[in-house]
């Protein structure tokens, strides 16, 4: 289940939900995807969808509940989704090995991690994937990875912290997810990362994919309660080198 850093950088996004400035610039040499978008267009979104894991639910008998409310006191029923449509996001690379930084390798690979808030809906996403880069310069392979650094929370307000130190409302990765990079900025064999400038980033480096996973819950309401989500969802990103803040823009009203 995700841990103490995680809530903290997750507090961090959330702290960081002024930057909603356009982005400028092109993207280099690299992978395209069918429909391109504008070089402005960075987003994260998501939906978080209860599952009905307790007895099923079968109207019109009440359902059980699956999991409690921050407070404890409003039980949180099947049907119920949850839509995270990033207002902050950070993105950057965690580790990163490539053939100009290790002689004699010969594929790029690297993890990367993304967090993202929404002040609007009150929900947040966490998502952290190794990726494998062929000698050519494509994606070889891609995959989620740490248990404690996937989740989502469908209440970021919520300060109740359960007795593994965690938000109640919060929702870890149960079993490994799946992360789909649909377009990368590369140059040769290396990642073609991000750069700041004052007018924005240049060279782009824009990301680009879909994600999902399952997420359990852990509460103490007179007893144990433990939901189950599922997280599916996109982004397109500036990915830097290290981890930072990514303007971001209102994302589509779908996955592409």
């Amino acid at each position: 289940m995700p841990s103490i850093r995680l809530v903290r950088a997750c507090s961090c996004v959330i702290a960081a939900a002024g930057l909603v400035a356009a982005l400028m610039g092109c993207s280099s040499s690299g992978t395209t995807s069918p429909s391109q978008p504008d070089a402005d267009d960075v987003w994260v979104r998501a939906t978080i969808t209860l599952l009905d894991d307790l007895p099923p639910c079968n109207p019109p008998i009440i359902c059980a509940p699956e999991f409690f409310d921050c407070a404890g006191t409003t039980p949180i029923t099947v049907p119920r989704t949850w839509v995270m449509e990033a207002t902050s996001a950070t993105a950057g690379m965690e580790t990163y090995t490539s053939p100009a930084s290790a002689p004699g390798v010969t594929d790029t690979t690297g993890q990367i991690a993304i967090a993202a808030t929404d002040l609007v809906h009150e929900t947040a996403v966490a998502l952290q994937f190794n990726i494998n880069l062929a000698p050519d310069g494509s994606v070889e392979a891609a995959n989620i990875v740490g248990f404690n650094d996937n989740f989502a929370n469908v209440d970021v307000r919520c300060t109740e912290i359960n007795s593994a130190t965690e938000p109640v409302t919060l929702f870890g990765l149960t079993v490994p997810g799946s992360v789909t990079i649909t377009s990368l900025d590369v140059a040769g064999v290396e990642i073609d990362f991000a750069q700041q400038r004052a007018s924005g980033f240049s060279p782009a480096g824009i990301i680009e994919g879909r994600f999902s996973f399952d997420g359990t819950n852990f509460q103490e309401v007179s007893q144990i309660y433990s939901g189950l989500v599922h997280v599916e969802g996109c982004f397109r990103l500036n990915l830097p080198r290290r981890e930072q803040n990514i303007p971001v823009i209102a994302p589509p009203a779908a996955c592409p």
